[in-house]
């Protein structure tokens, strides 16, 4: 009897310990960061995030920016989006497809492929990473190295895939106008949401 009561104790721990891991995750969960917001208050610092174009890229040519180095700001285009990803993120691997669709979609179309730039940013990827995902995937639109996480600090460390929608107002300024996870999205869909949101027609 006293091994049984031993027992049933030591379960009852495990039990509550269980229960209170789960309730601290989800409060946890609650109070991160919400990525949706956080454009609104790291908006100005998110567009003077600095890029470095990768030796012997033809990169600078797509975004039309002659200098090495730039601000997410410089690209002159009516949209910009920009997809986080990592090298690491199965929902990432599993979405290049889809993304490799969605580039063509835009850059075939006469309408819009002067007025939507697509860029990638590899969260904690180094440049070899990038490069290796790039080539793995056959992704053609660029894709930058966020190596020491600064750009996705400034976005609440949001998980990947995720997007950000960035429209260039007719005064010069810039909006954020998306902010949303992604993965798996239907290509064709996904253009009518941003041609919609960004209020392109």
């Amino acid at each position: 009897m006293r091994y049984t009561g031993l027992i049933v104790t030591i379960v009852t721990t495990i039990i509550f310990t269980s229960s209170l891991f789960v309730n601290v995750s989800a409060q946890q969960n609650q109070n991160m960061p919400k990525a949706a917001n956080s454009p609104e208050l790291k908006g100005a610092e998110l567009l003077a995030a600095e890029l470095e174009f990768p030796d012997g890229s033809s990169y600078q040519t797509y975004l039309n920016i002659s200098s090495k180095k730039f601000n997410i700001s410089d690209i002159k285009s009516d949209v910009v989006l920009v997809q986080i990803f990592s090298m690491y993120c199965p929902h990432c691997q599993k979405d290049a497809p889809n993304m490799n669709i969605f580039f063509n979609m835009i850059r075939n179309s006469e309408i819009y492929k002067d007025k939507i730039k697509l860029i990638g940013i590899g969260v904690g990827n180094s440049l070899f990473e990038v490069d290796f995902f790039r080539k793995t995937y056959s992704v053609e639109f660029p894709l930058f190295s966020d190596q020491d996480f600064k750009i996705h600090k400034l976005l609440g460390e949001v998980r990947t895939p995720y997007f950000i929608g960035i429209k260039r107002l007719k005064d010069g300024s810039n909006k954020i106008f998306l902010s949303e996870a992604g993965g798996d999205r239907e290509p064709e869909q996904f253009l009518n949401q941003i041609i919609k949101q960004a209020q392109l027609q």
